[in-house]
């Protein structure tokens, strides 16, 4: 018989109204916050954003747990509560790290509802893949898209379980994520590929032992990345890969290589063998990225692109030496870009890496302007470097001693038989000054300066002295001063002038305009006068 006072129950039944009471006016109060008031789709997007980066501080990616952010999330109000649970696609990315728990995998299953699943897997250890192996054979069917990375002992297995949602997924990212790379075992049976029929995006990265075999043949590949930056694959492997890339070529739109080691094996010497080149009539972008000499060069000559592709980037290593490897660059430009029409625009610039002695050439085809920014219907960007490159620390001031590694492209040569407008943001050896002297096509020229009797001043100089009629239909001239205590900027305009007056006399050279940037000193009257002597307008722009 209970024997508490009935005014006592009471009470409590009070007491737990009066704390619901409170919930709900503290319920009251968030919805008043900024953040309450923003739209739910627009909250779970920032929710989704948040994922990888909302741990991350200055931890590495193994050590930031992304269901632990999802739960986090869900648990700062009733309302952020609802939203995350209401919304199947912050849940439809699946990560699995270590210490994943197979209820929330389960939990994150059930709340992607019908959504499609991305399963992220990083850097896990063996005690990791029974989650792997879970996802893998629950979600035969819905499971898409998959980033897989780790040890080369645990993705062995890991692409084994794969095969149970092979005639599904259409996006796979595979690699070895971890150090040292250069010890783990060689080729085993484990290491063997298999046909994917329905994927469209495949990235293979650091696994050089994978094996793609020939039955690989997906019917709907449109994007393909394989990173070979740790070390070569075996003959076998280049093989099969080659064979791959032959199956594959006719339906890409996106193809990246990178090969990053310093050496170069025999079987990277593809011309060793007379080679049927690969068609791809559907490719948009190609990036080709080697550090062993003569890879790029080879794999753009055995590429047959199509006249519509609107993006090609070339990155290649060169020995210090630079000779022949420099040519082969060259000769590989020549030939592949034959389909295409010649640019009108090139820009010659340093690298955004800043490398000692590095150069990259970018050409326009079709150039205009979009916004701020100077567009084409195809973009050619070829980087050339040393291998010993280290660091540059500012703007080279002299081009004397500087061993570049520029291509000796002819001036009725595909780069530049064409050009309209040559932009020179570097400091380039006197060959070159020659070379593009003879493009009968040039009108626009912007380029550095950097000393006071440069490499344009002395090409006008020789053709002056010896008869010739260098740069025959230039108008704009655009020289930029470089150095930062600048002495000598009226000499230096004097002098150009001076030249440009004599080649115009002997050619009927009309220069309508001179824009002089940078400048560190104020022209005066009687250099201003020189000038318009010989171009219709003068632009003379103090360094501010």
């Amino acid at each position: 018989m209970s024997t508490t006072p009935k005014s006592q129950k009471d009470l409590d039944i009070e007491i737990a109204q009066l704390e619901q009471d409170l919930i709900n006016l503290k319920r009251r109060r968030n919805m008043l916050s900024p953040v309450s008031l923003l739209p739910p789709e627009l909250l779970i997007r920032i929710f989704y954003l948040s994922i990888p980066f909302i741990e991350a501080g200055s931890l590495k990616r193994a050590e930031i747990h992304p269901e632990v952010t999802k739960l986090s999330i869900t648990h700062v109000s009733h309302d952020w509560r609802t939203v995350g649970h209401e919304s199947p696609e912050l849940w439809s990315e699946i990560h699995v790290r270590d210490t994943t728990k197979m209820e929330y995998l389960d939990f994150s299953r059930k709340m992607a509802k019908n959504l499609p699943l991305h399963v992220d897997v990083y850097n896990i250890n063996k005690d990791g893949i029974a989650g792997v192996r879970h996802i893998f054979r629950t979600e035969t069917k819905r499971l898409k898209r998959a980033a897989l990375y780790g040890n080369i002992e645990v993705m062995r297995p890991v692409l084994q379980e794969l095969k149970t949602c092979r005639e599904v997924l259409e996006v796979l990212d595979i690699g070895i994520s971890t150090k040292p790379f250069r010890t783990y075992p060689g080729f085993q049976e484990a290491d063997t590929f298999f046909d994917l029929p329905k994927l469209k995006e495949l990235t293979i990265y650091n696994w050089n032992t994978l094996l793609i075999p020939l039955s690989f043949q997906p019917f709907a590949l449109v994007k393909l990345e394989i990173d070979f930056t740790v070390g070569p694959p075996a003959t076998h492997i280049m093989h099969a890969f080659l064979a791959c890339l032959r199956n594959v070529g006719p339906s890409l739109r996106d193809l990246k290589l990178v090969f990053g080691f310093q050496t170069i094996p025999q079987v990277f010497s593809l011309n060793d063998t007379v080679m049927p080149p690969i068609d791809m009539p559907c490719l948009e972008q190609l990036t080709l990225v080697s550090s062993s000499l003569g890879v790029v060069a080879a794999l753009f000559t055995l590429i047959r692109l199509p006249s519509s592709v609107r993006e090609i980037i070339l990155w290649q290593s060169v020995s210090d030496a630079v000779g022949n490897h420099i040519e082969e660059i060259a000769t590989a430009l020549q030939h592949g870009l034959a389909v295409l029409t010649s640019p009108q625009y090139l820009q010659i610039r340093i690298p955004h890496s800043r490398l000692l002695g590095a150069v990259e050439f970018v050409a326009l085809r079709n150039p205009s302007i979009r916004g701020r920014h100077l567009i084409g219907t195809t973009q050619i960007e070829v980087a050339l470097s040393p291998l010993s490159s280290s660091r540059s620390q500012g703007t080279p001031s002299s081009d004397e001693n500087l061993n570049l590694p520029i291509p000796s492209f002819h001036s009725h040569d595909w780069l530049y038989c064409q050009l309209q407008t040559i932009e020179i943001a570097h400091t380039l050896p006197l060959s070159f000054w020659r070379t593009i002297a003879c493009i009968t096509t040039l009108m626009e020229l912007r380029y550095w300066v950097t000393s006071l009797d440069d490499n344009f001043i002395q090409t006008l100089r020789e053709a002056v002295e010896h008869g010739g009629r260098p740069f025959p239909s230039l108008a704009l001239i655009v020289p930029v001063f470089k150095e930062t205590e600048l002495l000598w900027d009226v000499d230096y305009a004097r002098n150009l002038v001076t030249l440009l007056s004599q080649v115009r006399a002997k050619d009927n050279m009309g220069i309508k305009r001179l824009e002089f940037l940078e400048c560190g000193s104020a022209i005066d009257d009687t250099t201003r006068c020189l000038l318009q002597s010989v171009a219709k307008d003068v632009v003379w722009q103090l360094h501010t």
